[in-house]
């Protein structure tokens, strides 16, 4: 693996990342109020053992906001690990948010008070 530079990175250097977003407060809320944006377009959320699973339409226009997302993510929160499914036939896509201890309730904050379509309330963040 190799850092923004092209520099290898040990792997135990990203287990011992802390759970810090180096945003500003302003630019968290701006950050949050996209985040809420792109969670309402969400079809369902599970709770992970370190993160969270949210299920969207499989529509370019939806996974171009989530890529959007994780790449504005991976500047300022270096912690998280992100994953993408996506299903056959233009499905649905899983974004998957994991990382350290710590980040499964730094999720649940980001995700505090989004409305989450369709979701179920045992599936949505607490």
């Amino acid at each position: 693996m190799k850092n923004a530079y092209g520099h290898p990175v040990p792997d135990e250097a990203i287990l011992d990342l802390p759970v810090v977003c180096t945003l500003t407060e302003a630019a968290l809320m701006e950050r949050k109020a996209g985040i809420d944006k792109l969670a309402a377009e969400a079809l369902e959320a599970a709770e992970l053992p370190d993160g969270y699973s949210l299920r969207f339409p499989g529509n370019a226009k939806s996974i171009a906001r989530i890529v959007d997302i994780i790449v504005a993510e991976r500047a300022c929160c270096l912690f998280f690990t992100f994953g993408l499914t996506f299903m056959p036939n233009e499905g649905p896509v899983s974004l998957h948010v994991r990382g350290p201890e710590g980040a499964k309730e730094f999720v649940q904050r980001l995700l505090d008070g989004a409305q989450l379509a369709s979701a179920s309330p045992e599936s949505s963040p607490r």
